[in-house]
């Protein structure tokens, strides 16, 4: 039944950084307060790319030249972690972890993937609830606006390494 209301609903096309795309209402994430330095865009799509998995593309429907790569930060920082206050919980609707996305903004400099940077410092909080996001800025002073992506997945690595006895490594 679930599956037929989800074929039923009615779905619109927009123009984006990735050509026209059929999103449904139901699909769309709506940031009331914009994002920094774009609070006059306030619905989003996030894009599933193969070509650039895990990177994934918050798209603005409102601007097809506004599009934003994004990644699960769990990939790139592994003990990535913080709390939500509770008037975000409760804007969000939320009432249990997996009832939230979090994704944070990268940087990709162009032909230098060496330099790729993630902004750990203000990641962005999707409610899988009630569709709307945030993007929040972390008091924590070990998160910074830019984190290089190789270093941090080094650094993850290594971390994993300490936590797995030597003979689950598959050493």
């Amino acid at each position: 039944m679930k599956e037929v209301s989800k074929l039923s609903q009615n779905k619109k096309k927009y123009e984006t950084k990735f050509g026209e795309i059929e999103i449904a209402d139901s699909e769309i994430i709506t940031f009331e307060n914009g994002i920094p330095g774009f609070e006059y865009l306030k619905k989003f799509y996030i894009y599933f790319s193969k070509e650039t998995f895990p990177i994934q593309w918050l798209l603005s429907l409102e601007n097809p030249e506004i599009s934003f790569p994004v990644i699960d930060p769990l990939l790139v920082r592994v003990d990535y972690a913080f709390e939500l206050s509770k008037d975000i919980v409760e804007y969000l609707s939320i009432e249990k972890p997996e009832d939230v996305k979090i994704f944070t903004i990268m940087t990709i400099p162009h032909g230098d993937p060496d330099n790729i940077t993630v902004n750990l410092k203000a990641p962005l909080v999707i409610s899988k609830v009630n569709n709307k996001g945030i993007q929040i800025i972390l008091e924590n002073e070990k998160y910074h606006l830019k984190h290089n992506v190789k270093e941090e997945i080094k650094r993850s690595d290594e971390i994993l390494k300490k936590q797995a006895p030597e003979k689950e490594r598959g050493a």
